[in-house]
């Protein structure tokens, strides 16, 4: 049986035992949490071998395209996904004319603690580590990804004389690729954990009456994955939209179970060159890039609660409020530090820009965790997206699968 078989019918399994065993299930929590430490395990190390190889071994001007295609992708979807959300929450209301009352006691509850809103004199100083053990140890992407494009370039200027740390680090990335075989066997089994302690614990009941709201942000977030992304790859592109869908085949559940785009980076670096046909380089170098920075459908979510939380408490946004929404979302979108929860934190920063009360986020914060599984999904789609777009319009692709595509 094919592995993301397995790993649907765990993820089914999961969700039918912690049905039928409730908060039982929560002793299956360690299993989760052993197979996703095994999987960040080697993330940090994976990313800068990939990534510092991938510099190596592209010429530095094409890689600069490769570069610039890439982040000016991440910030044209970015975008369009904040200016969906707010259009599709706008249109839709789903704070209008809804009664939650009831839930005031909820406004009181202590918000979470995930990590302090940063300046972005903070972000572009903070990219550069104190010291590189110190960047593996908190596994820091961005000061991993700037670690690894330092010693890239290094490696480029030595020249033949760096050939033998070439070596090594070619047969560094085969076994981290041969340990991420191993750890992938173990998914069916973590998928299910996951699921089956989170469902049993929180119950589907979770939707409650902010169930409206959470359809919005499905249909916003599916609008943009299907209209922005299955666009730029189609038509743009011109890449057939099954490469996609095969892609997404072995990551795509690894990251709505364990709610980490960052997780499945260990899978998505081994499925997307594999079954898109985009060559490794481009894998190694735009995916790394999209897991630290592709957050589309966590933008979604802020905007459209946002949104939601003002025709709630009877003050809806107008065009100029809906207008610093955007603009501030878009600033703000890298000024949190990445660690869970840090989409909710931002949610009180937009709060706060938009003039509406910050205590009043607890208001979503039921509905956090199947959002989540939600954003995060549509995250890594948006991250695998913008890899086979870029290796499309970079000519980065199979000379087969070129040929396959336009037959």
């Amino acid at each position: 049986m094919p592995l993301h078989f397995q790993v649907v019918l765990g993820a089914g399994g999961g969700i039918l035992v912690g049905l039928l065993v409730g908060e039982w299930a929560a002793v299956l929590q360690p299993i989760a949490d052993l197979f996703v430490r095994l999987l960040r395990m080697i993330v940090a190390p994976l990313v800068f071998v990939t990534l510092a190889l991938a510099l190596t071994k592209t010429a530095g001007r094409a890689m600069g395209k490769i570069g610039i295609r890439a982040v000016a992708y991440n910030l044209g979807t970015l975008g369009a996904a904040l200016a969906i959300g707010i259009g599709v929450a706008v249109w839709l209301g789903p704070g209008v004319g809804v009664d939650l009352s009831d839930l005031g006691t909820a406004a009181n509850r202590a918000l979470p603690t995930a990590g302090e809103p940063r300046s972005a004199l903070d972000i572009l100083t903070g990219i550069v580590p104190a010291n590189i053990v110190g960047a593996f140890y908190e596994a820091d992407m961005l000061q991993v990804l700037f670690l690894a494009i330092v010693f890239g370039v290094a490696v480029n200027a030595v020249g033949r004389r760096a050939r033998p740390a070439l070596d090594v680090m070619q047969a560094v990335n085969d076994v981290l690729y041969r340990i991420v075989h191993w750890v992938v066997l173990l998914a069916p089994a973590g998928v299910f954990a996951i699921l089956a302690a989170v469902v049993g614990v929180h119950g589907l009941g979770i939707l409650g009456a902010l169930a409206w709201y959470v359809v919005v942000v499905l249909i916003a977030t599916v609008i943009h994955v299907v209209g922005i992304h299955g666009g730029l790859v189609r038509i743009v592109a011109r890449r057939p939209i099954r490469d996609l869908l095969r892609s997404l085949r072995e990551p795509l559940p690894i990251a709505f179970a364990s709610v980490s785009t960052a997780a499945a980076l260990p899978v998505s670096l081994d499925a997307v060159p594999r079954e898109s046909g985009i060559s490794k380089q481009v894998a190694g170098f735009v995916l790394p890039l999209g897991a630290a920075a592709g957050r589309d459908s966590s933008g979604i979510y802020q905007v459209v609660s946002v949104v939601t939380i003002g025709q709630l408490v009877g003050e809806p946004l107008a065009a100029g409020s809906l207008f610093v929404l955007w603009m501030t979302a878009v600033l703000s979108s890298l000024a949190v530090s990445g660690v869970p929860g840090a989409s909710f934190v931002n949610l009180t920063i937009l709060l706060t820009a938009t003039g509406l009360p910050v205590e009043l986020s607890a208001l979503v914060f039921a509905v956090e965790r199947p959002l989540d599984h939600l954003r995060t999904s549509g995250n890594l789609i948006g991250q695998i997206s913008n890899a086979i777009f870029t290796g499309g319009i970079s000519g980065e692709i199979r000379s087969d699968v070129t040929a396959s595509a336009r037959a």
